[in-house]
């Protein structure tokens, strides 16, 4: 029996009108975990959630701006140490404003690594969306959307207080992939960062395990640590309908989970995230289903 380390985030703070806090929950309860014990796998969870933060005052109310900043630390901290120890490292959340302190982990323990000035930390992230907006540019506020614009840019000091390693993450070091979804502001953005932009157009038939893996190739040639980022909508709504804001014709899940099982070589790779999994939309457990050949494809 192989044993994960588990980080779950209880939280949907970056997109309260979601239920993705529900995610972690829903995957801890006993089918789920009986059907990775059949694939050879145990998760060793550990759970953050909005209890886990509380103000030093009594009396002061946190908004929930300050407990994702609190929730980002925590979580950055918990990632760090278990990146450093090199020990097989799962994030589930949670929406993907959580990828704001999973990635900050991930760079202070490259940072820590690297015997030079500069962190040489690689992110893939596989998303419907380019969540690179930030609160001046964002139509609508949520900070799901946000995520990579903390870790790329700290000139917003409202976003930046929620991303412990805001403005850490280079450009050059982050491949986007399975984009069909964003704002022109966000993607000139990107494209003045260096970032890397694959659209689902430029995957045929949503196949995407090449993509993947010439991404993974890219990011190892320059980095000494990479991280996988997945928002399920990348995937089609056909096979993980279970999402905040799911967007049509997505990523094979046939491909994703082939280039997850190919992914394994690649031992730069310190973590897979997943987030954006809203259990309360899931119909008949076909997001679930496809949360589990995720997780047995990238370490069963």
């Amino acid at each position: 029996m192989k044993t994960i380390n588990t980080l779950g985030i209880e939280s949907n703070l970056g997109y309260p009108r979601g239920q993705s806090h529900r995610a972690v929950q829903t995957l801890m309860q006993e089918p789920f975990r009986a059907a990775l014990a059949r694939a050879g796998i145990r998760l060793n969870w550990h759970t953050l959630n909005t209890e886990s933060v509380a103000p030093d005052e009594p009396s002061h109310q946190f908004s929930d701006e300050e407990q994702l900043a609190q929730i980002n630390r925590q979580v950055a901290a918990k990632v760090e140490y278990l990146v450093r120890s090199q020990q097989p490292l799962l994030v589930l959340g949670g929406d993907h404003s959580v990828a704001m302190g999973t990635w900050s982990g991930a760079i202070a323990a490259a940072a820590g690594h690297d015997t030079g000035s500069t962190p040489r930390f690689g992110l893939l992230w596989i998303d419907a969306h380019l969540d690179a907006h930030n609160f001046c540019s964002s139509a609508s506020g949520n900070i799901h959307g946000m995520p990579l614009r903390a870790l790329l840019d700290d000139s917003d000091p409202r976003l930046a207080r929620l991303c412990p390693q805001s403005g850490k993450l280079k450009g050059k070091n982050l491949q986007l992939l399975g984009i069909r979804s964003f704002e022109p502001r966000e993607k000139k953005f990107l494209e003045e960062q260096g970032a890397s932009i694959t659209s689902m157009q430029q995957l045929p038939r949503g196949d995407c395990c090449s993509a993947v893996l010439q991404a993974l190739h890219s990011l190892s040639k320059r980095c000494t640590h990479i991280g996988i980022s997945l928002d399920i909508d990348a995937i089609d709504p056909l096979q993980a309908p279970g999402v905040a804001t799911p967007e049509p014709a997505g990523i094979s899940l046939q491909s994703l989970c082939k280039a997850l099982t190919q992914a394994r070589r690649f031992d730069k790779v310190v973590a897979l995230e997943i987030c954006e999994f809203d259990p309360s939309v899931d119909t008949r457990q076909r997001t679930q289903n496809t949360l589990l050949r995720l997780i047995v494809s990238f370490y069963g």
